[in-house]
């Protein structure tokens, strides 16, 4: 912007200088944003910290789902009398703490994936014709097996919630 000349009955003066307290306010103004954008960026930087630590947390949460899926795909139940004697002991103990933790961790992760896989069949039973019963006798057959696979799901998942509500975890 060029400096502006004021002509006042016919002879130049310099431009007039602002006011004090106008440079002031702006000055307060100017330092009240580097504070703001200091104070955003500190918070930047503890959000960023937040979802590494997340990420971190869920790694071990899916080490851990793997782990229970294992243990729920396992067919060898395990004896009861392997287990550390709690006869002595009044109140549970960490060991029967840690099965009941590992059991609900197998439940749970059960539940999950019995979860996903009924979504992904009503999403293909969804893209199937609506058209009576299907054009084909593939597309029958298909909703027929989509349909009571469904079902089962069903079914296991209700004893799967009745088992955790059991257990007392929900």
């Amino acid at each position: 912007m060029s400096a502006r000349v004021h002509h006042q009955a016919g002879r130049r003066t310099p431009p007039p200088s602002f006011p004090q307290d106008v440079l002031e306010a702006a000055t307060r103004r100017a330092e009240g944003a580097e504070a703001r954008a200091a104070d955003a960026e500190l918070a930047l930087d503890s959000a960023l910290d937040a979802v590494r630590e997340l990420r971190a947390g869920n790694a071990e949460l899916a080490g851990a789902l793997e782990e229970a899926r294992a243990a729920s795909q396992s067919d060898a139940p395990t004896p009861r009398s392997a287990a550390p004697s709690d006869a002595g002991s009044p109140f549970g103990s960490d060991f029967t703490l840690r099965e009941l933790l590992q059991r609900t961790a197998a439940l749970e992760a059960r539940l999950l994936e019995a979860g996903t896989e009924k979504n992904g069949l009503q999403a293909e039973l969804a893209r199937l014709p609506v058209s009576s019963a299907g054009r084909t006798i593939r597309e029958r057959r298909r909703r027929e097996e989509i349909e009571a696979r469904l079902d089962d799901l069903e079914r296991e998942m209700s004893g799967l919630r009745l088992e955790l509500k059991r257990s007392g975890c929900r």
